[in-house]
């Protein structure tokens, strides 16, 4: 997050998901490479999908503030998505060059929103709550937050020290 003026919705929003940045990049120091695709139990993610499957879901919030990024990589980290043999997927490299160029892209179209693009009906309702594309960027802040805790979940099962504390 830059110091860049917000839209009163849109400025603790913003804040969280610097803060949400600032903590999943804790969560990976230490990590070894031979980690990044281990999963906790066989129901759960590893730790790199959940990173993708968060970049990947902000590049989609980027679409209905109107930046048609894409990310190049298909749905491998859409929601639901079956996980596949490892070697399919993007590097951890690649995955935080594109989670850089998402965030880089996102804060300044948050910077940029008005009362006008808070209000606009939204362009789909992830629940009967949310109805202005203000409440999506809401919602979508909250499912980022909800992945963050995820990472720092796997992070302990993997044997680290906790992110926070």
């Amino acid at each position: 997050m830059s110091d860049m003026t917000y839209h009163p919705a849109i400025k603790p929003l913003a804040f969280i998901f610097a803060t949400n940045d600032s903590l999943a990049d804790r969560s990976f120091q230490g990590v070894a490479d031979g980690d990044l695709w281990k999963r906790p139990t066989p129901q759960s993610n590893p730790m790199l999908w959940i990173f993708g499957h968060m970049a990947d879901t902000r590049a989609r919030l980027l679409k209905i503030l109107g930046d048609d990024f894409d990310p190049g990589w298909g749905d491998v980290f859409g929601r639901g998505a079956a996980l596949q043999d490892t070697a399919g997927y993007p590097s951890r490299e690649k995955i935080t060059e594109v989670s850089r160029e998402v965030n880089k892209r996102l804060y300044a179209r948050l910077g940029a929103m008005t009362e006008i693009d808070v209000s606009r009906p939204a362009t789909r309702a992830f629940t009967d709550a949310v109805q202005t594309v203000g409440d999506q960027v809401a919602f979508i802040v909250m499912h980022d937050t909800y992945h963050v805790g995820q990472l720092a979940y796997v992070r302990k099962a993997l044997g680290l020290p906790g992110v926070v504390g």
